[in-house]
């Protein structure tokens, strides 16, 4: 099924690096050296393939909301259907404005970019640093030479009796980008900081003592085995939270749903001490068996076999340790605020 997915993700990312490096290149040679005047000619040109490939982008979308991509949905969705809404007021209206023309440049040049770097991201390791750079850093430049296009083209719709139909909810629409066009930017102002963070991180230390099991790349990825953990302490709440366990083993987008599998979790270990018990237990196992442990010399041991053998991290051997209280046990539980801690004491 993954193999399938990622399939259908190159298809469709280099459908749409071809189908906007076309509307870039129709739309570049409308232009000449009085460039604003010239910018009216592009949508006559341009216009028919930004249809195609800006509503195709859709299925973006979905592809957040099944887990085809790690992509929140609603900042996708907030993306798409910004650019849907006012591709219609020149498709319906006049195309003949240099805003436009501005707009659907800046969109295209942002799009080859965007669909390079996906495309390079799904079909190599390393991306490459030209591309890397340009998807990080153009969006300064593009999007507000896009938002400012998107912004005239909606304006001149407001002058033209065809769409008066619309004027309310252009007029609306518009008033939404005074908080969404600052948040888009910052957004992406803050996706190049982790990238570049990311990317130029010094190399980590060798791995030592516990770790999270490898995946088929062999890379460790904190979100599957987090999932199999959760389900499986689910499961072990008994025969009533099966249908719980496996909504949490088949969530697709774990990365942003994982908090109401975790409050499942606690709902159903409260049934009974039998459930909570039987919950830390199936959890703790499923963690023994695919978790690893990684000795002195690097080698990796399935977590509950280092734990019963000589596996060890500094030269001490492994074992378990019972530590008894004498103290008397308190019939309630509070939690103080700030940890009882306040400036003013």
């Amino acid at each position: 099924m993954a193999k399938a997915i990622q399939a259908y993700l190159v298809l469709y990312n280099a459908s749409c690096l071809v189908g906007w490096a076309y509307a870039l290149y129709q739309g570049l040679t409308v232009l000449s050296g009085d460039v604003w005047p010239s910018l009216e000619g592009v949508w006559a040109v341009a216009g028919p393939t930004v249809l195609i490939v800006q509503s195709a982008m859709t299925l973006e979308i979905f592809h957040a909301g099944l887990g085809f991509v790690r992509s929140p949905v609603f900042v996708t969705a907030m993306q798409v259907t910004s650019r849907l809404w006012v591709m219609l007021c020149p498709a319906f209206g006049d195309g003949t404005s240099s805003w436009t023309g501005m707009m659907v440049i800046s969109w295209a040049a942002v799009e080859v970019i965007r669909y390079s770097f996906y495309l390079a991201a799904l079909l190599m390791k390393v991306i490459p640093y030209p591309i890397f750079y340009a998807r990080y850093s153009a969006f300064a430049i593009l999007y507000p030479t896009g938002i400012a296009g998107e912004l005239g083209t909606a304006y001149v719709a407001l002058q033209q009796p065809s769409l008066t139909a619309y004027h309310a909810i252009i007029r609306f629409i518009m008033y939404l980008y005074v908080p969404g066009g600052p948040f888009m930017y910052m957004n992406m102002v803050g996706n190049r900081k982790n990238a570049f963070k990311k990317r130029f991180a010094p190399p980590p230390k060798p791995e030592r003592g516990c770790a999270f099991p490898q995946d088929k790349k062999g890379t460790r990825s904190t979100t599957a085995p987090n999932r199999a953990a959760i389900a499986a302490a689910i499961e072990g709440c008994g025969p009533r939270a099966a249908k719980a366990a496996k909504a949490c083993a088949t969530e697709k987008s774990y990365r942003f749903g994982y908090a109401r599998h975790v409050k499942e979790l606690v709902r159903q270990g409260a049934y009974s001490p039998q459930a909570a018990i039987g919950s830390a237990q199936k959890g703790l196992d499923y963690m023994y068996a695919n978790f690893e442990f990684v000795d002195k010399d690097g080698v990796f041991t399935p977590f509950g076999d280092a734990m019963n053998g000589t596996s060890t991290v500094t030269g001490r051997s492994l074992k378990s340790v019972k530590v008894q209280g004498n103290g008397k046990s308190s019939s309630s539980y509070e939690v103080p605020y700030d940890g009882g801690w306040h400036p003013s004491a």
